[in-house]
């Protein structure tokens, strides 16, 4: 490989092909070098994939979401990594002080109404 001053005989194995492991794979390439990440799973992504159940998709990852808009906190890494080209953010209502009560319809007309349970 050639880094940024030239060939280099540097590298670095990375155990987990979650986001810090993928992120920790693409800044040592960007910075020189040679790099490979090992995941046990049969795809990476570790807490941030999402997978199907009774013909639902379960996304595990939305947590990772906030804070990813332009100027929010994780957007400069998202950057970097190249994560974010091509993507466009849009912003959902605030959550209301007493629970969030939103409802969302997708160009198809499809509409899912989002609820947060209070404690009793």
């Amino acid at each position: 490989m050639t880094g940024a001053t030239g060939p280099t005989d540097r590298s670095l194995l990375v155990i987990g092909g979650g986001i810090a492991g993928l992120s920790m794979g693409c800044y040592a390439q960007m910075n020189g070098y040679r790099s490979a990440v090992l995941e046990m799973r049969d795809k990476p992504g570790g807490v941030m994939t999402a997978w199907m159940r009774q013909g639902y998709t379960i996304d595990y990852c939305i947590h990772w979401l906030s804070g990813s808009k332009p100027g929010g906190s994780l957007y400069r890494l998202w950057e970097e990594i190249g994560l974010v080209r091509g993507v466009e953010f849009v912003d959902l209502p605030e959550q209301r002080p007493y629970g969030l009560d939103a409802s969302f319809r997708d160009p198809s007309g499809n509409s899912i109404r989002l609820v947060q349970a209070t404690a009793m």
